[in-house]
């Protein structure tokens, strides 16, 4: 078989994970679609074999579990997925393209035998895809539309569709659908849009971390693969929430804090980069002196970062925390709580004295509202400044998530 054959040529190669998934959608896609064009298939056939096989050497090398939930592989980057080709999808299209060069044909032989197919479609009421009928409803909606702009049209309906259906059947998983019911459209893109530029091992972690797919205790235990669901460090249930965010030994072992302060030293260089002349900041991370402005308040308190005007009219205490992205919103409630008499004391002093909460998802999600008020605060960054940051702020807390997850059975020597 011609699929099988490329992806075995690809399979057998040294390349890596990302780039065997471009060399699918760029190199082995575009070479079935005149094979699709010219064969008489049927939509459940190519699913069960063809997209079935492919979805099996794209597990493979994404490095998704076996258990996890393929729309991953599937879904555009606005809702998260690596937005790979769907061969389903590429027959469906390629048959609706089919179907409106036959509908529009000069040859009115064509026309008829269209025509008969576009009748026989509408009469049956067998469940199928109906290429013709898709056809139909793009005609409907546009009457003077080209051939052309029909093709481009029903080939858009037909991946909105697909995408559409994808998406809800993601969300109707109650664990590996966690993440798509929670983040959808930037927050997602940021984070595939990250997912590509992450070396291989990094790349294979986030994905299955996303899904909570990977071989923590707590999944090993449900898998019938180890006897107890136990952190062997301090002896709580070991689920991905405890090993990335909640172990008390990986906390007094500073893990966690190695990986705030790597994303908060990006924020830090941002903040500094895009200030105002008339701003002054100061930062707590280690081997840097802090000071916190004595003309607001006297405090023992240390923010992450401090913005003030040298005129005393504003201040902003900006607070970054590196929660799981389904303790977001405790994690801001927190913060307010802990400086709410700070921002008291700051406000008698300045006129704007605010506090800016900035969530980064320890799988890689971010709150972007939280990064669109510290924009506010500077003097309006470019946006490609802003997406860069965004990026690379997701980067750098995927790289160190997944050296805590490789360290989380193991205890550091004293």
């Amino acid at each position: 078989m011609k699929l099988e054959d490329m992806l075995k040529k690809v399979n057998d190669t040294l390349l890596t994970r990302q780039q065997k998934l471009h060399l699918y959608s760029r190199g082995i896609c575009p070479r079935l679609i005149w094979d699709m064009t010219i064969t008489n298939l049927s939509i459940t056939w190519v699913t069960k074999n063809l997209e079935a096989m492919a979805t099996r050497f794209l597990k493979r090398w994404s490095g998704l579990a076996r258990n996890a939930a393929t729309h991953r592989l599937y879904l555009p980057k606005t809702s998260g997925g690596l937005h790979l080709p769907s061969i389903s999808s590429i027959f469906k299209k390629t048959r609706c393209a089919l179907a409106a060069s036959q509908m529009c044909s000069q040859d009115a032989t064509v026309r008829l035998i269209a025509s008969r197919k576009t009748t026989a479609e509408e009469m049956s009421t067998r469940v199928a895809f109906k290429p013709h009928q898709e056809v139909v409803e793009v005609m409907r909606d546009d009457p003077g539309a080209s051939r052309r702009q029909i093709v481009r049209r029903v080939k858009a309906r037909v991946t909105a569709a697909d995408d559409s259906r994808r998406l809800e059947d993601c969300r109707q998983l109650t664990v590996q659908g966690d993440i798509s019911r929670r983040f959808d459209n930037q927050a997602s893109s940021i984070w595939a849009q990250a997912l590509w530029e992450l070396p291989e091992r990094v790349m294979k972690f986030t994905l299955n971390a996303a899904q909570d797919t990977l071989p923590h205790n707590a999944n090993l235990h449900l898998w019938k693969k180890l006897s107890s669901p136990n952190c062997p460090l301090c002896f709580d249930r070991q689920t991905l929430l405890h090993t990335l965010n909640h172990c008390p030994v990986a906390l007094l072992s500073r893990r966690y804090n190695q990986r705030h302060d790597a994303v908060l030293e990006l924020l830090h260089e941002f903040t500094c980069s895009h200030a105002s002349s008339q701003q002054q900041v100061t930062v707590d991370l280690p081997n840097q002196p802090y000071c916190f402005p004595a003309s607001f308040a006297c405090t023992d308190s240390r923010p992450d970062l401090v913005i003030w005007n040298k005129d005393q009219a504003s201040i902003h205490l900006v607070e970054l925390t590196v929660p799981f992205e389904t303790t977001m919103e405790d994690a801001v409630t927190r913060k307010r709580a802990r400086y709410s008499e700070l921002l008291q004391e700051c406000s008698r002093t300045a006129r704007v004295a605010k506090l800016i909460t900035i969530e980064v998802g320890s799988r890689g999600f971010l709150n972007l509202e939280s990064f669109q008020d510290l924009y506010k605060v500077l003097e309006t960054p470019p946006a490609k400044d802003c997406r860069k940051l965004e990026v690379e702020v997701v980067k750098t807390t995927l790289l160190h998530s997944h050296l805590i997850w490789c360290k989380r059975n193991w205890r550091e020597q004293p």
